[in-house]
């Protein structure tokens, strides 16, 4: 007696024969889940990636800024006008 390969997938087993439908059903449903799931963190991937994005863009920005400020405030210091200690009195003892 030769099975067919549609024959093979039924169960003979009375218990099973109703079970099929149903696990179809859940494979189903997990299957639309996962699809479900899957474009949800696809979505939240892209959000975070464009927030990682903009927090380089304003580290870059500060970055710069910062390195301007330190130039404007190493080329103050360079001035003799500018100097902490320029105007001062010595305070160095004479003998």
């Amino acid at each position: 007696m030769e099975k067919t390969p549609a024959a093979a997938e039924v169960p003979r087993e009375d218990g099973n024969a109703g079970e099929m439908p149903s696990l179809q059903q859940q494979i189903t449903r997990l299957h639309q889940e996962l699809g479900r799931q899957q474009s949800l963190w696809a979505d939240v991937h892209r959000k975070l990636q464009s927030h990682m994005d903009a927090l380089r863009k304003q580290n870059r920005e500060l970055r710069e800024e910062l390195r301007d400020l330190q130039r404007q405030q190493w080329e103050a210091g360079k001035k003799p006008a500018a100097s902490p200690h320029a105007g001062r009195e010595s305070h160095t003892l004479v003998p």
